[in-house]
């Protein structure tokens, strides 16, 4: 399998495999499974909409798909020029109080957040490929704007590569690996949590931003965190958290666990709790909170 994800109320579980056609989905009750997409290159990523009436599908070709789960019809998008396949996707959380995702904002109800944070494989010339998937209509509607988002500090305008280093092997030509990881939008939608990886000079490093969706996607650069001293990698005694970020020596940022992903806790009452899991030569995880409540 290359993907499996659990619809939000636990009753389907969607998985996805080169071997397999489409997208097959399990009830959890009868055991019973169903296929849809079938044609449709192998997909590698699945994300279930939070209001768990949209899907989410990508695999390694130029193109990501999104069904509606009332009747599993489906949309497709091509990814920008030279971005390459989707690496990390999210949607952002649902409105509190709005457990009808076709709630009218005219009835008092607030109407759920239905947008999709996508990144990809390549960054190209003056900042990389970051979109937003809108979705404009009530569900079981697909049509959705793809919007341009700007995550400051993300790259550097004017130059393919954010630490001065080579494009990575196999990225498109006039293009350099995305600095993204993975990322992670806290339950209230209100914090976004950016793992940095190579070649940008805080790979290893959470950028935390202050997000809102209305009308579009907006981040507001809070600042970095580093990983502790513990996690098995060498930090510099850089400046406090409020006067900048610290810097990760140049060996040890090269070879520590700079790739990994993060994960935000569904209910932690205080604020934002993020858990980071760091990849290299030896695993580890940290947790980080926020606490802006």
């Amino acid at each position: 399998l290359s993907a499996l994800a659990w619809s939000p109320d636990g009753r389907l579980l969607a998985a996805a495999s080169p071997d397999m056609p489409g997208v097959t989905l399990w009830d959890a009750a009868s055991g019973e499974p169903s296929v849809v997409g079938v044609g449709l290159a192998a997909i590698a990523m699945l994300r279930w909409s939070p209001c768990g009436t949209y899907l989410f599908g990508a695999g390694v070709g130029p193109r990501f798909h999104v069904w509606e789960t009332s009747s599993w019809t489906s949309a497709s998008w091509d990814v920008p020029l030279d971005a390459g396949p989707v690496a990390a996707a999210a949607w952002a959380p649902t409105t509190a109080h709005t457990p009808d995702p076709s709630a009218d904002v005219a009835a008092g109800q607030p109407q759920q957040r239905r947008v999709l944070l996508l990144s990809f494989e390549h960054a190209t010339r003056g900042g990389g490929h970051l979109v937003a998937l809108h979705f404009v209509d009530k569900p079981p509607s697909l049509n959705a704007m793809l919007m341009p988002v700007v995550l400051q500090d993300i790259a550097h305008p004017g130059t393919d590569h954010p630490s001065g280093s080579e494009p990575g092997a196999g990225a498109a030509e006039g293009a350099s690996r995305s600095v993204i990881s993975d990322w992670a939008w806290d339950p209230s939608g209100e914090r976004l949590a950016v793992l940095m990886a190579p070649p940008h000079p805080l790979a290893g490093c959470l950028a935390l931003y202050a997000t809102s969706v209305d009308p579009v996607v907006h981040a507001r650069l809070i600042g970095f965190a580093r990983p502790p001293l513990d996690v098995g990698r060498s930090v510099s005694q850089g400046p406090p958290a409020s006067q900048g970020p610290s810097r990760i020596q140049g060996q040890a940022g090269r070879q520590g666990p700079v790739r990994g992903r993060v994960a935000a806790h569904c209910k932690f009452a205080r604020g934002a709790l993020f858990s980071v899991r760091l990849g290299g030569g030896e695993s580890c995880m940290y947790n980080l909170p926020m606490y802006y409540k």
